[in-house]
């Protein structure tokens, strides 16, 4: 197993955890449902920052070893 699709799939099942967490937590579906939102365009942030940086550390790493 790749340990790149391992932490996307851990990645991707906190997601979905949380979201249902929030999804069937006692609120007003209104309160709940702008938190879902505000969590999701966080976490998609967060993740086009990751994929942003991705390509470089490898080059990175490996400047550093030599």
């Amino acid at each position: 197993m790749n340990i790149k699709s391992f932490f996307l799939g851990i990645g991707a099942g906190a997601f979905v955890g949380a979201s249902l967490a929030l999804i069937f937590a006692p609120s007003q579906g209104s309160v709940t449902r702008q938190h879902v939102k505000e969590v999701a365009e966080s976490a998609r942030h967060k993740a086009s920052d990751i994929a942003a940086k991705a390509p470089f550390k490898p080059r990175r790493t490996i400047k550093q070893s030599i």
